[in-house]
């Protein structure tokens, strides 16, 4: 969801508004997101394998794009 929302080009703090409207805890089961969770979790190796198999590229540096 965190790699759809954000090749949506959605802002890591409406990423973690979303998340935290659907109820969903962080990795470490602590509540609620805030931006920085999502911004260390998009640039993650695994973030990046699930971007490539749902046949996506993820842009991490947008303002230079």
């Amino acid at each position: 969801m965190i790699v759809v929302l954000f090749d949506a080009e959605l802002s890591y703090r409406r990423i973690a508004a979303a998340l935290n409207e659907k109820g969903l805890s962080t990795p470490a089961g602590t509540a609620p997101w805030n931006g920085a969770h999502v911004h260390r979790l998009v640039r993650t190796v695994g973030a990046q394998k699930v971007a490539t198999d749902l046949g996506k590229t993820l842009v991490l540096n947008r303002r230079a794009a």
